[in-house]
């Protein structure tokens, strides 16, 4: 049986229960997010940060796994702590229980690129955080590694401008497989630092802070729509706290090139801006990549693709995720 970010929600709300070492757990950070193959979230466990990520997929694990054996002979501090936790937390689902295995990133003291970027304020910021990218791309190709998903996100930045990646599960024992995410963050860096007005500006369409009482939690603008959660469940409103889609759904995605994954009681799915339904809202994974505009869909434990508007392309089972 597969898991669900319903799954870990549920034991995190009951961490005593669904648990075994991580029962107690101090604080959860932000929402559940997913990738392909991990659902994850921010916990404080032992007075300390840590990603929790649940694997979604049988090959999930195999993903970590196969970075362990190189990384024990690595120096260097920009290699996170990693630990697998076997059969750490209780899945329950009607009649059927089961236990699988949790993964616990260690979390830095710093600062996500993505907010450093977003709050440049001069070329001469611009300019350390483009150093901070080359002594990475340095020490990645010192250690022989890729981290094979260089993206803002899964960079964070300390007090003393240096870089940590994080979500290794990508990774592997090659060199130089990250120039070019690494040449996209300086050009993106470069043209944020070109456009200085851009970011003075930048409070006025960010998300204003939200009444507690009216949101349980509330994100920034996206696509001209902002996704927030009340008590029941997850929507949409525009900059002017107009709703556009009621809130009703488990869990959200933002908007990204006109699109966003759901989740319902019955499973996940794919919409749009409109809250129009492109693939329904019941299957194991929807995972979107707004590059190629297609979706993978598990069912069943099979793999299909997804075209932009909702189209299967392929028969279930005939489609093979990356590896």
């Amino acid at each position: 049986m597969a898991t669900t970010i319903s799954s870990l929600r549920r034991a995190l709300n009951e961490p005593q229960s669904h648990f075994s070492m991580l029962s107690s757990i101090q604080k959860v950070e932000g929402n559940i997010i997913r990738s392909t193959h991990f659902a994850e979230v921010q916990i404080e466990w032992q007075n300390e940060a840590w990603l929790l990520l649940m694997p979604l997929t049988p090959c999930a694990m195999r993903r970590i796994e196969r970075l362990e054996p190189k990384k024990r002979h690595l120096s260097s501090d920009i290699m996170p702590e990693i630990r697998i936790l076997k059969n750490e937390m209780l899945y329950e689902c009607c009649a059927e229980q089961f236990r699988c295995d949790i993964v616990l990133e260690k979390l830095p003291e710093a600062l996500a690129l993505k907010d450093a970027i977003a709050s440049l304020s001069s070329h001469a910021e611009a300019e350390k955080l483009i150093a901070a990218l080359e002594h990475l791309e340095q020490e990645l190709s010192r250690l022989g590694i890729s981290h094979n998903n260089l993206r803002e996100e899964n960079l964070l930045i300390d007090s003393d401008d240096k870089l940590y990646p994080i979500r290794w599960y990508y990774a592997t024992a090659n060199r130089h497989c990250d120039d070019d995410n690494i040449g996209q963050l300086k050009d993106k860096i470069r043209e944020q630092a070109q456009n200085m007005e851009f970011h003075e500006s930048y409070a006025s369409y960010s998300t204003p802070e939200p009444e507690k009482a009216e949101y349980k939690d509330i994100r920034f603008l996206h696509e001209g729509l902002i996704a927030f959660e009340t008590e029941c469940g997850w929507g949409y409103m525009d900059a002017q706290r107009r709703i556009i889609i009621e809130p009703h759904y488990l869990w959200v995605n933002d908007f990204k090139e006109g699109r966003a994954e759901v989740e319902t009681e019955q499973g996940m799915g794919l919409i749009d801006r409109q809250g129009q339904t492109i693939i329904p809202a019941i299957y194991q994974i929807v995972d979107y990549n707004p590059v190629s505009g297609n979706s993978e869909v598990r069912h069943d434990e099979k793999w299909a693709l997804f075209d932009y508007q909702g189209k299967q392309l392929t028969p279930w089972g005939e489609y093979e995720i990356e590896l």
